[in-house]
């Protein structure tokens, strides 16, 4: 029981034992006009207030019984969500144990892929600098007719060891981490209202190296998780709120 509900109480049980001395009194008293009149209104006025202890007990209990049950839901809400949170989590780490396992075999199997290389640890560190000057910093990614041998030309090497590199720093092919790239370029491309608000979907897919938009949209979903018409509003409504 709260301060509030307490003193309705007390405010209850004076009123009902006034109402008792009252009733007393008048009944013990000389029965006087004036006597009469005094009881009359002490009584309603009693009888009022008990009214209103009433109410206004019933009022704090319902905004008691309110709270508790507010309470109780979100207790309910964080249980609910700790449920769903545990369920993510582990799939999440189950993604994650499975995305491990699979890096592990592919290194594995570039390890027994190139066993035979003589490529030594520093010539794999300076072609792959090389090949990420180039796939950062040249435009000829974007061409349709780039291959693994123009990258060889521009790195310096044979195509041979540049795929083996790739493979085993980046634990994927050529055409992946092309794809990557020119994907990267895209997302960039269509935020690029300045230079680029013109262009359709087809026209940025195009423009950064694929010859199909289903090849486009597919691979930029892969790699995003959404399409490049969704990207595209989401970056339209993100400069409207800036």
């Amino acid at each position: 029981m709260n301060r509030t509900q307490r003193i309705l109480v007390y405010i209850y049980v004076f009123a009902v034992v006034t109402l008792i001395v009252l009733t007393s009194v008048y009944q013990t008293a000389e029965p006087t006009e004036l006597t009469h009149r005094v009881v009359i209104v002490a009584t309603v006025a009693i009888l009022m207030t008990l009214l209103l202890a009433v109410v206004l007990l019933y009022a704090s209990n319902r905004r008691l019984k309110d709270a508790n049950q507010k309470l109780f839901e979100k207790a309910m809400e964080d249980l609910e969500y700790r449920k769903k949170a545990k369920v993510v989590r582990a799939d999440f780490e189950h993604k994650i144990e499975d995305l491990t396992k699979k890096l592990s075999e592919r290194e594995v199997a570039a390890r027994q892929k190139y066993e035979n290389s003589s490529l030594d640890e520093e010539d794999k560190r300076v072609i792959i600098d090389k090949i990420t000057a180039v796939m950062e910093g040249s435009d000829e990614i974007f061409s349709t007719e780039f291959s693994l041998n123009r990258l060889a030309e521009l790195v310096g090497s044979n195509y041979k060891y540049v795929s083996q590199v790739i493979n085993e720093t980046g634990g994927q092919n050529f055409s992946s981490m092309l794809s990557e790239y020119r994907i990267k370029e895209a997302c960039r491309r269509l935020t690029d209202q300045e230079n680029y608000s013109s262009y359709t979907i087809e026209a940025v897919a195009e423009s950064v190296g694929f010859k199909s938009r289903s090849n486009f949209v597919n691979t930029f979903k892969r790699i995003t998780g959404i399409t490049p018409s969704q990207f595209q509003r989401m970056a339209i409504d993100h400069r409207k709120d800036e």
